[in-house]
C-alpha cells in the first residue's frame, strides 16, 4: 500500500512540473511587469499561508521586522515571533517541501496570469494603495485581489451598507435613500456584493453615480451569487 501511495504522489509531483513547464516564462514576466508583483514573491506569501497558525497578525509582525519572508523562509530561526508559538512556526517552516515550495509556485504563477486577464491587481503590504485602515485593524489580510480603481481603497469617507439578504420595505427604501445620499456628500459605499440590502446599497451608489466598493466573499473570476455575474461583465 505505501508503494502504491508513493508511485501516486510522485504522479502528482510530474503532472505539477510538467504544468509548470508548460507556462510561457515570457508571458509570466509580462504579466508580473504589469502588476508590479513577482510569482517568486507571492509564492512566499503563499507558502506562509499553508502554514498552520500564521494568520495576519503574524504576517504584519514579520513585515514590521522588515526582514523579509524569502529570508524568514530560507533561515527560519530569523522569524520574529517569540515564544512557543514562535518556536512552533520556526519547526513548521524547516519542515516545508519541496512538494509545497512547488505547489505554491505554480498557484502564483497562475494567480498572475489569471489577474492580468481580469485586468485586476495584487495588493501586498508594500503597494502603495493598500488600505491603511485594512492594515491597522485586527484582520491585516497579506494578500488583496482587487479590480477596478484601487485607489478608492484609500478613500477616508466611507460608509458601510449592510444587511438583510430578504430585505423588504419600509428598510430597503430607507436603506437606497441612505446609500443615495451619502455618495451626494461624497462616501464611498461598501457592502458585501450579497443579494438584498448589500444590492441595493451598491446600486444606488452607482445610479446616482457615486462610488462603491464590493468586498466580493469568493474569486474575482467567479462571482457569487451568480446572479452578480452580469453586474461584474
Amino acid at each position: 500500500m505505501r508503494n502504491n501511495t508513493q508511485r501516486v504522489d510522485t504522479d502528482k509531483s510530474k503532472r505539477r512540473r510538467e504544468s509548470l513547464t508548460a507556462i510561457d516564462a515570457g508571458q509570466i514576466r509580462l504579466a508580473e511587469a504589469e502588476l508590479g508583483i513577482k510569482s517568486e514573491d507571492l509564492a512566499n506569501l503563499y507558502i506562509l499561508e499553508s502554514i498552520k497558525g500564521f494568520g495576519p497578525q503574524k504576517f504584519k509582525e514579520v513585515h514590521q521586522a522588515r526582514i523579509g519572508i524569502a529570508n524568514i523562509i530560507r533561515e527560519p530561526a530569523r522569524l520574529p515571533i517569540k515564544g512557543k508559538r514562535g518556536e512552533a512556526l520556526k519547526s513548521a517552516l524547516r519542515s516545508i517541501t519541496d512538494e509545497t515550495r512547488q505547489t505554491r509556485r505554480h498557484w502564483a504563477m497562475q494567480q498572475i496570469l489569471t489577474a492580468q486577464k481580469l485586468r485586476a491587481t495584487i495588493l501586498t503590504y508594500d503597494h502603495p494603495f493598500y488600505p491603511k485602515r485594512v492594515y491597522n485593524s485586527n484582520n491585516p489580510i497579506p494578500i488583496l485581489y482587487v479590480r477596478g480603481n484601487v485607489e478608492l481603497l484609500q478613500d477616508p469617507k466611507t460608509v458601510a451598507c449592510v444587511g438583510s439578504r430578504k430585505i423588504s420595505d419600509p428598510y430597503s427604501t430607507l436603506l437606497e435613500e441612505f446609500a443615495k445620499f451619502a455618495v451626494r456628500f461624497g462616501f464611498t459605499v461598501i457592502s458585501g456584493f450579497a443579494l438584498g440590502a448589500d444590492s441595493i446599497g451598491h446600486r444606488a451608489a452607482f445610479d446616482n453615480l457615486g462610488r462603491t466598493i464590493c468586498i466580493m466573499p469568493c474569486g474575482l473570476d467567479r462571482p457569487f451569487p451568480p446572479e452578480k455575474q452580469i453586474s461584474l461583465g
